[in-house]
């Protein structure tokens, strides 16, 4: 799991404001509540919804049985997956687990894409994890009316959920997005900013 905490986080900072653990166990609080016994307890400040709502920590489950696994025979150079010229066909892709893929500084080569599709209503990108990815999470260019929805990522470089040009219409919501690491200025896409990176980068509209 991914353990996004409260500790205050700022552009600049060096300092991670989450962390990963496996679950050991899972007990029943007798409340509706669950306490998750974890194998790496924390270091730094654990806020409960009980304690404070608004700054509570979120804890999102990394893992799916189905993993797309990038081998790492290239230097921040993996593997990508590419929906290209599918017009009026809707796409399923839902609970993946999706490791080390993207290609750094490399312009549509992320770990998954639609590109180019048109209108592609009934499209679901759904309850997927993204996880170090050299370049970016989920990435939607001339693409519309499709759902991105219910997914994770953490330790990704550049933009993570990245809606580009002529793509309108489509639903992005319920996600979650931790530690976004920016690249170098020389390894950042074209005219783009991920050096300066955002969770949700919306280009084009309206979304």
């Amino acid at each position: 799991i991914h353990v996004g905490t409260s500790a205050f986080y700022s552009f600049d900072s060096n300092v991670a404001n989450s962390y990963y653990t496996t679950i050991d166990n899972v007990s029943d609080n007798g409340d509706g509540t669950l306490s998750l016994g974890l194998a790496v307890a924390p270091t730094i400040p654990i806020i409960s919804s009980a304690e404070d709502e608004e700054f509570a920590a979120s804890v999102a489950l990394m893992t799916r049985n189905f993993k797309i696994v990038s081998s790492d025979e290239e230097e921040k150079k993996g593997a990508y997956l590419q929906v290209l010229h599918t017009p009026d066909v809707a796409q399923i892709i839902e609970g993946i687990e999706f490791d080390g893929l993207g290609r750094r500084g490399e312009e549509d080569r992320y770990p998954l894409q639609l590109l180019y599709s048109g209108s592609v209503e009934g499209t679901k990108i759904d309850k997927n994890s993204v996880r170090r990815s050299n370049m970016r999470c989920i990435a939607i260019q001339g693409t519309g009316n499709a759902t991105i929805s219910n997914n994770v990522a953490a330790s990704n470089y550049g933009h993570c959920i990245y809606v580009g040009f002529n793509s309108q219409d489509n639903l992005v919501q319920g996600n979650f997005v931790s530690d976004t690491l920016r690249t170098s200025w020389q390894e950042r896409v074209q005219y783009e900013y991920d050096d300066q990176p955002a969770a949700f980068r919306n280009r084009y509209g309206p979304n």
